[in-house]
């Protein structure tokens, strides 16, 4: 127990940034985004609807929500409204391209994916810097 306790005095303390929210209807494509946001070095929580992201636990933080606007942009609307009362400092990044009328307060910045991967990457880590300093991945300075 001692062991435990010194270990714990030793060790440095880390901040609690969040974690990424990536709501993706497509299974495939769900997989190939989580797996380029998992480059900023934070746990990606995926959710596939507005449905299953409503089933998160309240304990969880969110710092950054991706979200795509296929198949729905009326779903997406949902879940970045929810965003945004549920995780008030969390930024949006919006999947796609906008048809349609999408309330400007529900998201941050939007980015197409499809042609651009690493601007997926990209956006997220501009975004995330703004949140505060002590963001600070090992992928950062590459």
């Amino acid at each position: 127990m001692l062991r435990s306790y010194v270990s714990q005095i030793n060790s440095p303390q880390v901040r609690t940034f969040g974690s990424i929210l990536l709501v993706e209807a497509d299974p495939l494509l769900g997989e190939s985004r989580a797996l380029l946001l998992s480059t900023l070095d934070l746990q990606v929580l995926r959710a596939s609807s507005y449905y299953e992201m409503c089933k998160l636990s309240e304990a969880v933080t969110i710092c950054l929500a991706a979200i795509s606007l296929l198949p729905s942009e009326v779903e997406a609307q949902k879940v970045a409204a929810y965003v945004r009362r549920q995780w008030k400092s969390a930024r949006i990044l919006l999947l796609g391209t906008v048809k349609s009328d999408f309330d400007d307060p529900l998201y941050d910045e939007i980015v197409c994916p499809a042609f651009n991967p690493s601007g997926l990457v990209e956006a997220s880590r501009r975004l995330l810097s703004g949140l505060g300093a002590h963001f600070s991945p090992q992928n950062e300075s590459k």
